[in-house]
């Protein structure tokens, strides 16, 4: 039994399913991506697919919710949320915007992306965590993660306005790291929780 002051809702949000929390998480980047582009007035004729990208994943994302309580997924399916974010940063990565001035540090955007992209990873990797445990979890996420990352950098040498950068692989590393730390650590409190409420 949990103790009285711990929150029923914190409880139910854990307990939700994983297509839940990967619905909120492209719901919360598509709408936090809008809100941005507005706020900054961006023309959003050359964010145009890789907004809708994230629109497209939150969709996919819900539909893949449905089929979970009918048990009409495969092990395929874990990989969808990560391909279509690599496309998302893909789309991205094409463009220069250099004639966009925004008074934020764009640098600070890798580590946001790769963090996502890192636990969605970590969905795709996920049986090996039932097999093989943590840290090969960890070894397999990194390294398709940072190998993505690295094929990044050398297609935006070829982008014009843009080139490939090793401070940017250091932040897509810390992400992915970052991203796996609080897929690990989420598994663990969940694990817990339902310990102590059984």
């Amino acid at each position: 039994m949990l103790p009285l002051c711990f929150p029923k809702k914190l409880e139910e949000l854990f307990n939700a399913s994983a297509w839940t929390w990967i619905t909120l998480v492209y719901a919360g980047q598509a709408v936090g991506s809008v809100l941005f582009a507005w706020w900054f007035s961006l023309d959003f004729d050359t964010l145009i697919f890789p907004l809708g990208l994230l629109f497209f994943g939150t969709l996919i994302a819900w539909c893949f919710r449905g089929l979970e309580n009918r048990s009409a997924l495969s092990s395929w399916h874990w990989w969808v949320p990560g391909i279509i974010y690599a496309l998302f940063i893909f789309l991205l990565s094409h463009e220069s915007f250099n004639d966009i001035s925004i008074p934020v540090n764009t640098n600070s955007f890798h580590p946001v992306e790769y963090f996502t992209l890192g636990i969605f990873l970590c969905w795709g990797w996920y049986p090996v965590l039932k097999k093989r445990g943590e840290w090969v979890l960890a070894r397999r996420v990194l390294l398709t993660g940072f190998t993505y990352g690295v094929l990044d950098e050398l297609h935006q040498s070829f982008v014009p306005g843009r080139y490939p950068s090793l401070v940017d692989l250091l932040l897509d590393l810390l992400g992915l790291s970052a991203g796996v730390t609080i897929f690990v650590l989420a598994g663990y409190f969940q694990k817990n929780l339902k310990r102590h409420t059984s």
